[in-house]
């Protein structure tokens, strides 16, 4: 191997390192679904890339299927819903990057935010 091709070897393995020193916060997207009685009733998401909360009425139940979540800066709850069997809602949101977002996936009375069930709470970050 000549001296050359070894330094071009170095510096694309420098480059390389470089790129991935310098690559975007990893994403932090999640999803989850909420099960009762055995059977999905509603199904949740969380996109980092533009803060994006998505939500699935997976049930004929007569509830409606809700995100809820909340931020450090907030005092209160913030609901994405979706009303209906098979219906769905994407909310579109803004938050600084790095806020952390505290959410879960229930299904209530759209109307009133009264919940009848939810999941555990998730942890993700804008």
């Amino acid at each position: 191997m000549s001296r050359f091709s070894s330094r071009l070897g170095l510096a694309a393995l420098v480059s390389g390192a470089a790129l991935v020193l310098v690559a975007p916060s990893a994403l932090a997207d999640s999803s989850g679904v909420l099960t009762v009685g055995g059977i999905d009733r509603a199904k949740g998401e969380f996109v980092s890339y533009g803060e994006h909360f998505k939500v699935w009425d997976l049930d004929a139940d007569t509830y409606s299927a809700g995100m809820q979540w909340t931020t450090p800066s907030m005092s209160g709850y913030m609901y994405c819903w979706a009303s209906g069997d098979g219906t769905s809602a994407n909310c579109d949101r803004t938050y600084p990057e790095g806020t952390k977002i505290t959410w879960r996936i229930c299904r209530g009375n759209a109307k009133t935010a009264e919940m009848a069930n939810c999941s555990g709470w998730r942890v993700d970050y804008a």
